[in-house]
């Protein structure tokens, strides 16, 4: 299951990225979906009922999963992204792997290398190290 995608992130945000903003988070997580309900997924998936092999109720996974969310963006607020980078950087399964990043300006293939201090996906390609900041961004693992 360690490949397969579980979850998806949206962030939307208004104002100024490095200034007062405001973000609206969005979290899909596939908890008991039927294959056919997974067909437009564009890679390959797995529901977390599936990956722990147990009976989940919704309400106690959404009230986790809420608490964890509000937890994360209380030390956000407090300490920035910083405080995240090495907890990311333990759990990144992308990191020193090959991957594909779509963008609204179109694709960039390269080595994931990781978040920066502000959470900007650092990427070597063939002409250095690139930061991906914003926008829509899509990111696979290379086939």
């Amino acid at each position: 299951f360690e490949e397969k995608k579980m979850a998806g992130i949206l962030l939307e945000m208004t104002g100024d990225a490095s200034g007062a903003c405001e973000v609206v988070l969005g979290i899909g997580l596939n908890l008991g979906m039927l294959r056919e309900d997974g067909e437009s997924i564009e890679q390959d998936w797995v529901d977390l009922k599936e990956a722990s092999n147990k009976s989940l109720n919704r309400n106690y996974v959404a009230a986790k999963l809420i608490d964890s969310v509000l937890i994360m963006l209380q030390r956000f607020s407090d300490t920035g992204f910083q405080s995240f980078v090495e907890e990311w950087s333990e759990l990144d399964l992308y990191g020193g792997r090959e991957v594909s990043v779509t963008t609204i300006k179109g694709s960039v293939h390269g080595v994931a290398m990781g978040v920066s201090d502000n959470g900007s996906l650092k990427l070597k390609t063939d002409n250095g190290v690139k930061l991906i900041s914003g926008g829509e961004v899509s990111l696979r693992l290379s086939q």
